[in-house]
């Protein structure tokens, strides 16, 4: 019997210690952003501290909001939902961006760090022949990153797949081409009618172009 207590009073501090150690341990690990729903520019712009917001952004504003992201750093990824519009001017996103509804780079460059992808969007009113789920306007070089030349640029990827609206990614605003340094795949967008949408033209793709 005595034994038995002598060893049950060891393992206390065994555990202890173990449990010490595991939350040590969690402790240690940065944790990741958190997400922060934007429906209105207040709530927008009440998430920049010093220039950086440093949380995921999930973009629900529609149209009528007229949300702008401008010389922002966001250290995060950013997601626009369905049926939701953000344009943005100057930024630099540290992480993903991912459009389901409407996107529009406009007038100083902007530079995504990681990847876009615009996929399921059915894109907004742009001009009397189509609906658009994403657009370059880029006119002007600099922003936060820095850019040497207006054009907007993705270090990643750009995936534009299985949209009901087209990709204006001819520059109309007399800026650069949108410059992609990873693969651009363009494929199954389809207008409601059933009307294939077509690759517009327009990007400097340094990787690889799938388009179909």
């Amino acid at each position: 019997m005595r034994i038995r207590t002598i060893l049950a009073a060891a393992a206390v501090p065994a555990a202890l210690a173990a449990s010490l150690l595991g939350t040590a341990g969690a402790a240690s690990a940065a944790p990741l952003p958190s997400v922060a729903t934007v429906a209105n520019q207040t709530q927008l712009d009440n998430l920049v501290v010093n220039g950086a917001i440093n949380k995921n952004i999930e973009i629900t504003a529609p149209a009528g909001e007229n949300v702008w992201l401008g010389w922002t750093t966001v250290n995060g990824n950013v997601t626009i939902d369905p049926g939701a519009h953000l344009s943005m001017t100057a930024d630099y996103i540290t992480g993903n961006v991912t459009d389901h509804g409407y996107l529009a780079l406009a007038n100083y460059a902007t530079e995504i760090h990681g990847g876009l992808t615009v996929t399921g969007s059915a894109g907004e009113y742009a001009g009397s022949w189509v609906n658009a789920a994403f657009g370059d306007w880029t006119s002007y070089a600099g922003g936060v990153a820095g850019l040497p030349t207006p054009a907007s640029q993705i270090d990643g990827g750009f995936t534009f797949t299985g949209n009901t609206a087209t990709a204006l990614t001819n520059n109309m605003a007399g800026g650069g081409q949108l410059h992609v340094k990873g693969k651009f795949t363009y494929s199954g967008n389809v207008a409601p009618n059933g009307t294939s949408l077509p690759y517009q033209g327009g990007l400097q793709v340094d990787g690889q172009s799938v388009i179909s």
